[in-house]
């Protein structure tokens, strides 16, 4: 299984360039693994504010 922990982070902290923001939204919208770690990810983050 394939961990997409760092694109997430970047994504997260804005350190992505525009074009690989939306590069990464599409492979969240087709990538059913990267969709549900991103969800969980956000999930956690939220608990935890």
């Amino acid at each position: 299984m394939k961990d997409y922990t760092n694109k997430i982070e970047k994504y997260l902290r804005g350190q992505m360039s525009h074009e690989e923001e939306i590069d990464f939204k599409n492979k969240v919208k087709s990538n059913t693994l990267l969709h549900f770690q991103a969800g969980f990810m956000a999930m956690l983050i939220r608990k935890i504010k």
